[in-house]
């Protein structure tokens, strides 16, 4: 063919058929790169990534030229897996040259999981290239899930399980798009452009519907075919996420997209960002109840859907500065009618050194932050009562968001149910500290009134939930029984109507302040009208003197008690006691060896969440004794002989470190036999027990990771020399670097970067501090040591390390993934400790080095 638009289609599918392979051999097929705007911002949270065919006779091939003759073939898979290998390899490039990167998107054919293993394309791709996870989303058609819907299920779990996001595409496209988001779990859909190009008062009220349908439901919204700012303006006033489309961009290579990205025609959202943004995403702007408010609320007839007053505010750290990010009409007509014509001037007024309400609601927004709950304000402004509400939505890394609504009681029905609030609390908050209304048609509490401005942790949310975080946190244990009696809401309207004062009563220990439990007489009683199902629970602190005379009216329970031993005190509180509370590491184990129980010192002393990894385990099977022969002799005489021994010198990893200990054992007895041995240890290393100064322990710990500096590293390395000289057992150093740490830094900055360092120590040292010295170097460099057998063991102690780097998925809610290079080196090939170190550098230097230029090949 020597004229490509004249050739017919059949002669177009014949070449592009025959010419595939070379196609992905000499790099024919391009990836071009369309720009996704975030609404809220404009600023480019994501691209997605477009197949084109750049031929070196016949020009730049239409998809539509190429990729229909492709399926009809059953080649379809050839260009499919060849584009994600080249998305992966240019995110990679352009990570290595310091750009700004966002996720890209891309396609699939359904005929891809026909054809080959379209999830191990990905996943192989990936990681050979070492792409965060959350980088790359997966686009699937509507097309796609009309048949085999079972197989369908697997295939988005499969993408879901391995930590992908997977959007549905053109969603509207076809007849069954409500059938098909009910049946499988979108993170996005991408709402079809027919929707945009009659924009008409049915397209419009379409799209609101679905993107309020999408928010019910925990599903994020893009909408594609943008070609208009009236069209870009209304997907923001409903809430639509992100836009793509003509308007913006259409799709270009990389280069020209980097281009545009450095002259600024286009700001690239930053990773940190990201999450930031995809939390307020979650708001429904839609919703006649956006802060999840009762259906039964008197003023949910005045907002009517889309017309609740909000906005999003933004907030630094300090409270110094205020920006709206979004405000719908209602709200921007409530602020005109308070006499502020504009965003603007609002912000300005916070901006004021003297502002009061810049004062109040910072301290509110603080509060809703810190409980994760929406506070309630109300103040006066000129003439008019208003009522301000915030909840916490997301932070950023200097600042948070919020939803806020704005209201004018002096202007609507709300004025009639504050006073009824007021009504309330009036007559009963002189008398306690506390009050609490809870609805039991709906079996929801609402914090009325809180004399000391306590957070109010467990408020609106269902009462049965409540009560049981309530009285884990805040109830003495022994009480809680009580508590969960008197709050019993199957039985608590039965027990006020039968009262004789018509109240129910009970006198609990709660926590305060200060972190002590204190005495607290409690009250329930209906408010108002019993017929309403609403009750009052009223709370207040009370005496020593006054406690006594109530416990003798509401029926005081008994303290349980056990009878006193010979030693002048129950046996087994004498033993509970010494256990809990002892600074000293205590353990007892069987005739065989096997750990049987440890007090709370030793646990606490190995950082354990519990007990599974020792429990019937000897100490060659936990593996964290570097020398364990003499001590292995020393507990066998003492189950054999009754033999006992008293500070016995010895070494121990403890969370990847080894520290030197003395331990005192002796038999334990029950009827004269031998039942197992109890023991105790002190750590040697301990500054307590050497009495050192500050500065060495110090200079042994790593003040961002919390676990061994190189010093610590290196004292414990010597320990395994002599192991070497005198036993003869081998060891391997392997240096850890945290590929891309520094763009993690950049992105996120040095608090969310010291957060990775520690979570990434915390989750080797868990994987193999048991039986591995391991700390930090510098920088993103860690250094782990472990004894060997065989060579094969080097591999096995990097897959552990890999997989607790890899289980890591996000820190402070930003999602990440982290990979890992490592450099090694095994002792017996150096005999020398420097010449050990500098090798394992080497080492490292070369995976680098090897895989900066398959990247860039």
């Amino acid at each position: 063919m020597h004229d490509w638009d004249k050739a017919s289609e059949e002669e177009k599918r014949v070449y592009v058929t025959k010419n595939i392979d070379r196609a992905v051999r000499k790099d024919w097929l391009k990836v071009y790169y369309q720009p996704v705007i975030r609404t809220l911002t404009g600023e480019v949270c994501g691209v997605e990534a477009l197949a084109r065919w750049q031929d070196p006779v016949h020009g730049l091939l239409r998809p539509d030229e190429f990729i229909p003759a492709l399926e009809k073939a059953r080649l379809i898979h050839k260009l499919d897996s060849y584009i994600i290998r080249r998305i992966c390899q240019e995110y990679s490039e352009t990570v290595l040259t310091g750009h700004h990167v966002v996720p890209v998107s891309f396609n699939l054919s359904r005929m891809d999981f026909q054809l080959c293993d379209i999830h191990g394309v990905i996943e192989n791709a990936i990681r050979e290239y070492k792409i965060p996870k959350d980088a790359l989303h997966v686009e699937i058609t509507e097309s796609m899930m009309e048949k085999n819907e079972k197989r369908m299920h697997r295939v988005i779990d499969r993408f879901i399980d391995f930590g992908l996001n997977v959007w549905m595409d053109d969603f509207g496209s076809g007849y069954s798009s409500l059938n098909v988001l009910k049946n499988f779990d979108f993170d996005t859909i991408k709402i079809d452009m027919v929707f945009l190009r009659d924009f008409d008062v049915r397209s419009r009220e379409i799209i609101k519907s679905v993107v309020d349908m999408a928010k019910r439901i925990g599903v994020h919204t893009l909408a594609e075919g943008v070609e208009t700012e009236e069209q870009l303006a209304f997907l923001k006033s409903i809430g639509c996420e992100k836009a793509q489309g003509y308007l913006f961009s259409q799709p270009v290579p990389l280069d020209e997209l980097q281009k545009r990205v450095r002259t600024k025609n286009y700001k690239a959202e930053s990773p940190a960002r990201s999450r930031y943004y995809h939390d307020i995403g979650r708001i429904n702007f839609l919703s006649p109840t956006p802060f999840d408010i009762s259906s039964e609320e008197s003023y949910e007839e005045e907002y009517r859907e889309g017309q609740f007053p909000l906005s999003v505010l933004e907030c630094n750290e300090d409270g110094t500065g205020f920006r709206y990010l979004f405000m719908n009409e209602n709200y921007a007509t409530t602020l005109l009618h308070l006499g502020f014509p504009t965003a603007q001037s609002v912000e300005e007024e916070f901006a004021r050194p003297d502002s009061v309400i810049r004062e109040k609601l910072f301290s509110m927004m603080k509060n809703s932050r810190e409980s994760k709950e929406r506070k309630t304000i109300d103040f006066i402004l000129g003439k008019n009562h208003c009522i301000g509400t915030v909840m916490w939505v997301a932070d950023h890394p200097t600042g948070s968001a919020y939803l806020c609504s704005l209201m004018n009681l002096s202007d609507n029905r709300m004025v009639s149910r504050g006073s009824a609030l007021a009504g309330y609390t009036q007559a009963i908050c002189m008398l306690y500290e506390r009050i609490t209304l809870v609805d039991l048609n709906t079996m929801r509490s609402e914090n009325l009134f809180e004399a000391h401005q306590t957070a109010e942790r467990y408020n609106e949310r269902p009462v049965p939930e409540e009560l049981k975080d309530f009285a884990k946190a805040e109830i003495y244990p022994e009480d809680r029984e009580e508590f969960l009696r008197f709050l019993d809401m199957n039985t608590i309207e039965q027990r006020i109507r039968e009262s004789r004062y018509h109240y129910d009563a009970a006198l609990l220990r709660i926590k305060s302040g200060t972190g002590n439990y204190e005495w607290n007489y409690c009250v329930s009683l209906f408010a108002g009208d019993p017929s309403e199902r609403r009750v009052l629970i009223c709370v207040r602190r009370t005496s020593e003197r006054s406690r006594e005379y109530l416990l003798s009216k509401i029926g005081g329970r008994a303290a349980a008690s056990e009878q006193p031993s010979k030693w002048g005190f129950p046996a087994e509180s004498l033993w509970e006691n010494f256990t809990i509370n002892s600074d000293t590491a205590f353990f007892w184990k069987d005739t065989k060896r096997r750990y049987v129980g440890v007090n709370r010192k030793f646990k606490d002393y190995f950082g354990m969440k519990d007990l599974s990894s020792i429990l019937g385990k000897t100490d060659e099977e936990i593996g964290w004794l570097v020398d364990p022969e003499q001590m292995v002799r020393d507990e066998e005489k003492i189950i054999e002989d009754g033999f006992s021994t008293y500070l016995a010198p010895g070494s121990i990893i403890r969370r990847g470190e080894v520290r030197g200990i003395i331990s005192s054992k002796f038999p334990l007895y029950r009827d004269g036999k031998v039942i197992g041995l109890l023991g105790y240890m002190l750590d040697t290393t301990d500054l307590k027990v050497m009495g050192l100064e500050t500065g060495p322990r110090l200079q042994r710990t790593d003040a961002i990771t919390g676990s061994v500096s190189l010093i610590g590293v290196m004292e414990s390395v010597l320990r395994y020399q002599d192991s070497y000289v005198f036993q003869g057992t081998d060891f391997v150093m392997i240096i850890f670097d945290i590929n891309h740490f520094h763009i993690f830094a950049r992105d996120y900055g040095q608090t969310w970067s010291s957060h990775l360092l520690r979570e990434f120590s915390d989750r080797v040292r868990a994987e193999v501090g048991m039986d591995s010295v391991f700390g930090r170097m510098n920088g993103d460099h860690f250094l782990l040591v472990h004894q060997i057998s065989d060579r094969e063991e080097v591999d096995r102690i990097i897959e552990r390390v890999h997989k607790a780097a890899e289980s890591i998925e996000e820190i402070d809610d930003i999602p990440c993934t982290v990979y890992l290079m490592e450099g090694v080196a095994v002792y017996s090939d150096h005999k020398d400790l420097q010449a050990m170190l500098n090798a394992a550098e080497e080492d490292l230097k070369r995976s680098k080095e090897l895989r900066s230029r398959k990247v860039q090949k």
